[in-house]
C-alpha cells in the first residue's frame, strides 16, 4: 500500500465524493483496503457504519481512528476467519443504497456480489485496476553470495528489522494511514525505514513475543552472512522473517546491559525454570530449528541512548544506505551488498 498507488488515490476520491453528496459510509475494519476508507471518512469527517466481529467494542475503534462518537456506529457480524470476511462483504453490498467499488480482485467475493447487483446502484467511475497490497512488492532479500562479511571480527548481537503492516508501539490507526498517505514514492513502515525510525527515537520497542505476554527484544548471535538464511517470507507472519536492515551492538556492551541468550527447551524445560528466567523461553520447533537463530532477548523496550556511540554499528543493504545512514545519525554504518 503506497500512496500513490491508483486504488488508494481512487479511495480517497471515492470517499470524498460520498462525504460531499451527504451519505453516510459503510466500511469495515481488519484490512487495509476497508480500513482505508475508515481512515479518510475520518480525514473527512464524514459519518460511518462500521460492521465489526461481535468481540470488537465500538468505543475501541472510534479511539483508534480518533473519530468523535456521533459520526460513527458500529455494527456486529457473526462469524469467523475467512467465513466471516465473506458475510462482512455480503453485509455490505445488500445493505448499501449505492457502491462505489475501486479496486476488485478478478474471481473475488467481491467481484460475484457486485455481478449480481443492479447497474443504477453502482458508481463506476472511481474504478481501477486491481492491485494488490505492498507486501507482494518488497524487494527479495538478499541471496547469501551477494552478501559480504564485514572486513573485521564480528563480535555483535543483531536486531534485525522487518517491514511491518500495522501501527507502531503508541501509534493510532489514525496516524498510521495518515503516515502512509502522507508518504510520497515510498513506505514509511519499510525494514529501512524503520530502522531509521530506530536511530532517530534512540530505541527499539519490545514486542509481546513470549509467553503470558511478556514484552521483549530479540537479537541474534549470527553473523550477517549466517543470518541470511532467516531473511525469507514467514508466511505465518505475513511478511519477511528479517530483512537486511539492522543495529549491531558489540558482545560485550549487550551483556552489560541485560540482553541475555534464549533458553532453548520443551514443555518440561519451561516448567522447571524460575519466573524471571521464563521471558527467555524459547520452544526447540518440531525440528530443533529455533536453535539455529541463535537468539539472544532484552526484556521491554531496549534505550539505546546508554550505549556508548562506538559500540553501535547501523547494518543496511547498499553502499549508498550506508552512506545516507552516518550522514543523518552520525553512527558507524556498514553494507551487507557486495559491490
Amino acid at each position: 500500500m503506497l500512496s500513490d498507488d491508483s486504488w488508494v488515490q481512487n479511495t480517497l476520491r471515492a470517499v470524498e465524493f460520498a462525504v460531499k453528496n451527504g451519505f453516510e459510509i459503510l466500511t469495515s475494519i481488519g484490512l487495509r483496503n476497508h480500513e482505508l476508507v475508515l481512515w479518510a471518512a475520518a480525514e473527512f469527517s464524514g459519518r460511518v457504519r462500521v460492521v465489526v466481529p461481535q468481540s470488537i467494542s465500538c468505543q475501541d475503534v472510534a479511539i483508534d481512528f480518533e473519530m468523535p462518537p456521533e459520526l460513527i456506529r458500529c455494527i456486529p457480524v457473526s462469524g469467523k476467519g475467512r467465513s466471516w470476511w465473506r458475510l462482512r462483504d455480503r453485509f455490505i453490498v445488500e445493505n448499501a443504497d449505492v457502491i462505489i467499488p475501486v479496486s476488485i480482485r478478478p474471481g473475488g467475493n467481491l467481484e460475484s456480489l457486485l455481478d449480481g447487483m443492479p447497474s443504477d446502484k453502482i458508481v463506476r467511475r472511481f474504478r481501477t485496476p486491481y492491485q494488490s497490497d505492498c507486501s507482494g512488492r518488497l524487494p527479495s532479500p538478499p541471496v547469501k553470495d551477494e552478501i559480504k562479511l564485514p572486513e573485521f571480527p564480528w563480535n555483535h548481537l543483531t536486531h534485525w528489522t522487518h517491514t511491518t503492516f500495522e501501527p507502531g508501539m503508541g501509534e493510532t490507526k489514525r496516524q498510521f494511514y495518515r503516515k502512509i498517505v502522507s508518504a510520497k514514492g515510498y513506505y514509511p513502515y519499510s525494514a529501512f525505514e524503520n530502522l531509521k525510525n530506530i536511530l532517530k527515537t534512540r530505541k527499539i520497542f519490545a514486542t509481546p513475543t513470549v509467553r503470558n505476554g511478556v514484552r521483549v527484544v530479540s537479537f541474534t548471535a549470527l553473523n550477517p552472512v549466517d543470518s541470511q538464511r532467516n531473511m525469507r517470507w514467514a508466511a505465518f507472519r505475513g511478511r519477511y522473517y528479517w530483512e537486511p536492515y539492522g543495529i549491531a551492538i558489540a558482545f560485550d556492551v549487550a551483556v552489560e546491559m541485560g540482553i541475555r541468550p534464549v533458553i532453548y527447551g520443551d514443555e518440561a524445560t519451561f516448567l522447571k525454570l524460575k519466573e524471571n528466567e521464563r521471558p527467555y523461553f524459547q520452544p526447540v520447533g518440531r525440528r530443533g530449528q529455533w536453535r539455529a537463530e541463535m537468539e539472544y532477548r532484552h526484556v521491554g523496550d531496549f534505550d539505546l541512548r546508554h550505549v556508548p556511540r562506538d559500540a553501535l554499528i547501523a547494518v543496511v543493504r547498499t553502499e549508498e544506505e550506508a552512506i545516507e545512514t552516518e550522514a543523518l545519525f552520525d553512527i558507524r554504518a556498514i553494507s551487507l551488498q557486495k559491490a
